[in-house]
């Protein structure tokens, strides 16, 4: 049996390259999905949120503004510049 040659000797390292890259390629998607997924902010606040809103009470939220009515005047009065 003769050695392959230089030419296919290349070509098969080269795939088997291809082939690795590939594989690593798809583990590092695959751990970034997790991570985001980990440190999603949505996920990381809701239960603060929830805790915050134990602890201080829905009726406490608004209780601690006012609203001021809007005065009853009858509108911006214009006066012309006339005689």
């Amino acid at each position: 049996m003769t050695p392959p040659s230089r030419i296919q000797a290349a070509r098969l390292r080269a795939e088997n390259a291809k082939l690795g890259l590939a594989v690593v390629m798809v583990a590092l998607f695959l751990a970034l999905l997790v991570l985001v997924r980990l440190s999603h902010p949505a996920k990381a606040s809701s239960s603060t949120s929830a805790s915050v809103l134990r602890q201080t009470g829905a009726s406490d939220t608004f209780s601690q503004g006012s609203v001021s009515q809007p005065s009853q005047s009858a509108g911006p009065t214009i006066s012309s510049g006339g005689s």
